[in-house]
């Protein structure tokens, strides 16, 4: 197919490549990387405070909701994997948290 003068190609984006990767995304990816290098280097005992003090879990399953909604699979994947480790730290979710409604 010939192209007309003056008419555009439609942009070729690799598979890999995400259409709607803006500034807030790339900002979103950024921060939960960065919560889960934190997260990743401290004991079971300063995870769990931390989770608790800060709702992590709440938050994180908000996150992952949203993530899945608009169909954004590594933040998706990311926000997934901070809610296993914080699973991990504190399993008996609600016991010690004060009571909130969410």
């Amino acid at each position: 197919a010939q192209v007309e003068p003056g008419v555009a190609e439609p942009v070729r984006r690799l598979i890999s490549a995400q259409p709607d990767t803006d500034d807030a995304v790339r900002a979103r990816q950024s921060l939960l990387r960065l919560l889960m290098q934190l997260c990743q280097h401290l004991s079971k005992e300063q995870l769990a405070m931390l989770v608790q003090r800060f709702r992590l879990k709440q938050q994180l399953q908000r996150v992952l909701a949203e993530e899945k909604r608009r169909q954004r699979v590594i933040l998706s994947a990311i926000a997934h994997q901070l809610l296993v480790m914080f699973q991990t730290a504190l399993p008996d979710d609600g016991k010690e948290a004060s009571p909130s409604a969410t």
